[in-house]
Formats: structure tokens, sequence, C-alpha cells
């Protein structure tokens, strides 16, 4: 019995998790935006809400990614380069000081969400980039 998953099936799974996560977080910074931009010690909610539409976009789009016909191997590669250029805002954010201790733990909670995402996609990405390779026999 072959118990390994698909990779196409792994990797969309993740997309859409990864996109459920992004929604629910950009709704999230759209609900509350004075709340949030004043607990986490950001002068502008204004900052909060592009953010939230920003994110809240970005998920809708990686769910119809996500669901598309066939992923490709870009389907993969763009999420984690984007991912990849959160945690670098991250670090910028937290070096520059734009948020108080507690907005900065925050941050680096989320940073290890979109650490975890972006692990995910590299393995589903590594996954659908071996099972589309040709296979080779050895040669007896």
């Amino acid at each position: 019995m072959d118990l390994r998953i698909d990779p196409a099936r792994f990797l969309r799974r993740t997309l859409i998790a990864d996109a459920m996560v992004c929604g629910a977080s950009g709704v999230a910074l759209l609900a509350a935006p004075r709340a949030i931009a004043s607990r986490i010690g950001l002068a502008s909610p204004a900052l909060v809400a592009v953010l939230g539409v920003t994110l809240a976009a970005y998920g809708l789009a990686l769910l119809r990614t996500a669901r598309g016909e066939r992923l490709r191997r870009r389907d993969a590669i763009v999420p984690i380069a984007l991912n990849l250029a959160w945690l670098l805002g991250t670090a910028g954010v937290i070096a520059a000081g734009w948020l108080d201790g507690q907005g900065q733990r925050i941050l680096l909670l989320v940073g290890d969400v979109v650490i975890a995402f972006t692990i995910l996609e590299a393995i589903g990405l590594h996954r659908l980039t071996a099972a589309a390779a040709p296979r080779t026999s050895a040669a007896a």
C-alpha cells in the first residue's frame, strides 16, 4: 500500500491553509484597525487597515491559485518569495523600533507562522518538482 501524499495535493492543501490564515488575518485587521494599532504601539490605524486589505486580497489570490486545475512550480515559488519578503520586512520593522514590545512579540509570532508556511510550501515545491522529473532506472 502506497501511503505517500500526491505532491500536488500536499502543496494545494498548504496553499489553501496559507490563504485562509492570510484572509482571516486581513479581515481581523480590517475589523478593528484602531484597536489593533493601539495594542501594538503603532501610531497609524490606516497602516493596519492597508495591511488588512493587502492580506485579504492576497489570501483570495492564493486561494484562487490553490483551487486551480493544475499547480505549477511558480504557484509555490511566488508565495515562498512573498513569505521571505514578509520575514525581511518583519526584521526591518523590529530593527526600526516602529512597534512597542508587545507589538514586536506579536510580529515575531506571526513570523513563526510565516516560516512554517514557507517550509511547507518549499516541501510541496520539492515534491511537485521531484514528481515531474523523469524517472531513471539503474542499469543492471
